[in-house]
């Protein structure tokens, strides 16, 4: 029997197999996939071959520490994963390289799907579990739907009575309300992730799972399985760099700027000033500028300056996983690490499917906002568009919000009355710092949205 965990479906692009190196994805990477062929069908593993080598990556059918640099697999219990460990290759799982491939981004694991399970099945002591979610959106309940899958237990769409836990986000909402009166289990989905990670099942009133609303709650922690995390560490040379990297500079004194700019234009480097067109920000600390609040969701790399430095007296781009900016200070007080949020928007873009209305005079402008908005992958509206949806039926309206000030606040009633929530500007640039979307603070209206009348899914 196949295990229960969902191997997270490699797709082809368009849904169709092509060889020939189409996109530079996997470049220099040599995969095994182990187990798996145990578990799926031949067709199925000979169309996940194909992905693999249209992202220029290259199969390997057997295990040789020569040859390989990734093993792809699904639990820690196999031979071959051990051994993988050992030689310090890159193992995970098809979750990364169902991400890896659908964002045509190469990064580290960075969720509990993307880690082997210490299980070959489903635990015993959840597959009587049933399980329902609520309050998250896009990516982010895709995973938890997945690690539900992944210890063994059901989903249901759907909350009754027969549902032993609820996973939330939030301590609101219709779903949310039924647990509290049936006596569900409600916590968050830190508590599933321990079970992917650990293969125990532990206590659901341990405060870590009570508290609703962790940003943090699917990110991977370096604590778990050290030596697992000290192969990505030390990833081979010739995996994937861009043939021709883009650099953004901002923050930066004009001297060390021109400075930079010369040691690029030597290394043959293009210099943008466009963040839509980078792929590297170089910047010395965190600072509001739309650059940097765009490069969050835009640029797979914020570096040092150090990294161009050492980079041009080296005569050739170094791995920027070393440079990357570390501004532990600004990052305390701002409750986010750029190194998480960089993982997070490699996954998925954080306004994936939200539409925003911008009033006139927030901070920063319209023009500015839009730019920070579409890098994050949402969808700007025109008054006239905004006022169209606005006066379509709420279920049709699901994501769209305003983004307004107290400036605005008489112009942007029209819409809190009809049940659309308002923010102010910083649930926008909060969003892109973290990479993850607080739909609970930030309104400009403590006006709410009505509860839906039937069962929420």
């Amino acid at each position: 029997n196949k295990p229960s965990q969902r191997a997270g479906g490699v797709k082809a692009e368009d849904g169709k197999v092509a060889k020939g190196g189409k996109f530079g994805t996997l470049r220099g990477c040599s995969i095994m996939l182990a187990d798996y062929p145990d578990y799926y069908s031949r067709d199925t593993i000979n169309k996940w071959k194909a992905v693999i080598e249209d992202h220029s990556g290259e199969v390997i059918s057997f295990y040789n520490p020569a040859l390989v640099t990734h093993v792809i697999c699904m639990t820690r219990t196999s031979e071959v994963y051990r051994k993988a460990v050992e030689d310090r290759k890159c193992v995970t799982t098809a979750h990364w390289l169902n991400d890896v491939v659908t964002s045509k981004q190469y990064f580290v694991p960075c969720n509990p799907l993307h880690i082997p399970t210490p299980y070959k099945t489903g635990l015993p002591d959840c597959c009587k579990m049933k399980i329902s979610v609520t309050g998250y959106e896009g990516k982010e309940r895709i995973i938890v739907k997945d690690m539900i899958r992944a210890i063994g237990a059901i989903y249901t769409g759907e909350l009754s009575q027969e549902n032993t836990h609820l996973i939330s986000n939030k301590s609101e909402g219709l779903k949310y309300l039924k647990g509290q009166k049936w006596g569900t289990k409600i916590i968050n989905a830190r508590w599933l992730s321990d079970i992917v990670l650990y293969g125990v099942v532990s206590v659901t009133t341990e405060k870590k799972y009570t508290v609703l609303g962790d940003p943090k709650e699917m990110v991977l922690p370096e604590s778990i399985v050290p030596q697992l995390q000290e192969c990505w560490r030390l990833i081979p040379e010739k995996r994937p760099k861009f043939t021709s990297p883009v650099i953004l500079f901002t923050g930066l004194p004009s001297d060390k700027n021109q400075k930079l700019t010369q040691m690029l234009k030597r290394m043959k480097c293009s210099l943008t000033s466009d963040v839509r067109e980078a792929t590297h920000l170089v910047t010395c600390k965190i600072v509001r500028t739309v650059k940097f609040l765009a490069a969050m969701s835009q640029c797979p790399y914020i570096v040092t300056p150090s990294w161009v430095e050492e980079s041009s007296s080296r005569k050739h781009l170094l791995d920027e996983m070393n440079y990357l900016l570390d501004d532990k200070e600004n990052e305390a007080s701002l409750g986010f690490t750029v190194k998480e949020s960089l993982a997070r928007a490699r996954v998925a873009k954080v306004f994936q499917g939200v539409e925003l209305f911008l009033t006139a005079h927030i901070q920063p402008g319209p023009k500015d906002m839009r730019v920070i908005v579409e890098c994050g992958g949402g969808t700007v509206l025109s008054e006239e568009q905004a006022v169209t949806r606005a006066n379509q039926p709420p279920e049709t309206r699901a994501n769209f919000y305003v983004v307004s000030c107290s400036a605005d606040q008489s112009f942007a009633q029209q819409f809190a009355l009809r049940s659309i929530t308002i923010y102010t500007a910083e649930f926008i640039l909060s969003a892109v710092l973290c990479q993850w979307v607080d739909y609970h603070t930030n309104k400009l209206f403590s006006t709410e949205r009505p509860a839906p009348t039937s069962a929420a899914t």
